[in-house]
């Protein structure tokens, strides 16, 4: 989940190096398709589809995390994967209103408090309308998607993973699961009032009584007109975050599943993750993965580009295949596998 506490300044573009085509396969040409479809309501949604030209595979969707900006930022690795490997298809359901941005000399993209989200992201980014919008894509693949053979595999970040993990939970096509970054075992309410804001115990009683005010009126009228801790946050996000668990959903599920998420991490307290853990290992422990990097933040930050890349190119290869370590390339991970 995008920080609430510490909106993420600086998303870096890393260029990562990716591995060989899938052994015994070369790579066949590449088409990138861009689809409309309409909601219920007759809006519009975006899918990208990055796919081998013939044959049918896999669909990879990956959910990126909730700023205001192309999922292209989080996946042009994937993309360039599609191309090198020729052994999956990647959809992404494009986050609403967003446009194109250039990096600037440095390869970052820079997105600072004065930054402002376009009024189709604030009426159609939240929670829920994001797990509704990845379940109408599945329901496209199904109707009409001769290149998919009928396997999911799922990879989510940050706010990306938290909504994911209920996304994965309701798909029965899902094989594998990887989710990063997004906790899972704490709700953003008890993130807020005992982990973040209302520690000093002499203001405690104040700070959360004033915590729980907003967080009412927020439930009260979600709008999307006014913000809370950055342009992305709208009342009506926040309405459906507070008080989501995804280890409620995850523990009720029998996919083998890789959890990660950086110790440094400052966004999301690493607490929530190792809890999650916890939870999982005791309601369903069999392909349960958790890794813990040391040195990783938020955002996968910490990392040099070359580990960033075999990191990556290790938690793909597990998730396209089930075989493997998907710690690769975390030199000093800290990680338990039942």
């Amino acid at each position: 989940m995008t920080s609430p506490a510490k909106l993420l300044q600086v998303v870096a573009v890393l260029a990562a190096c990716l591995g060989a085509p899938a052994a015994g396969r070369a790579a066949a040409p590449v088409l990138f398709e861009e689809r409309t479809v309409l909601r219920v309501d007759g809006s519009e949604l975006t899918l990208l589809v990055s796919r081998p030209e013939t044959g049918a595979w896999p669909a990879l969707i990956y959910m990126a995390g909730s700023l205001c900006l192309p999922s292209e930022i989080e996946t042009g690795w994937l993309k360039e994967a599609v191309e090198r490997r020729g052994d999956f298809a990647l959809l992404v359901v494009e986050k609403p209103g967003v446009e194109p941005i250039e990096a600037n000399s440095e390869g970052e993209i820079r997105f600072g408090p004065e930054a402002a989200c376009s009024p189709e992201f604030a009426q159609y980014y939240d929670r829920n309308q994001r797990i509704i919008d990845h379940l109408r894509a599945v329901q496209t693949l199904r109707a009409d998607a001769p290149w998919w053979n009928g396997e999911i595999l799922l990879w989510g970040f940050s706010d990306g993973g938290s909504f994911g993990a209920e996304i994965a939970a309701y798909l029965p096509e899902v094989q594998r699961v990887v989710l990063g970054g997004f906790g899972g075992g704490m709700t953003f309410r008890e993130f807020f009032t005992d982990h973040a804001m209302c520690t000093d115990a002499a203001e405690r009683a104040a700070c959360v009584a004033e915590l729980e005010d907003r967080f009412a009126a927020m439930q009260t009228n979600p709008r999307s007109d006014e913000t809370w801790l950055g342009a992305p946050n709208a009342w009506r996000v926040w309405a459906s975050r507070l008080d989501a668990l995804p280890a409620t959903v995850l523990a009720d599920t029998d996919f083998p599943l890789v959890v990660y998420h950086g110790a440094e991490d400052a966004a999301v307290p690493v607490k929530s993750a190792r809890r999650l853990a916890e939870t999982m290992r005791e309601a369903r422990p069999q392909d349960f993965f958790f890794i813990e990097a040391p040195a990783m933040g938020h955002g996968r930050s910490g990392l040099e580009s070359a580990q960033l890349a075999a990191f990556r190119n290790g938690m793909l290869a597990w998730l396209l295949s089930g075989q493997g370590d998907p710690a690769a390339g975390l030199v000093a991970s800290q990680r338990d596998v039942r």
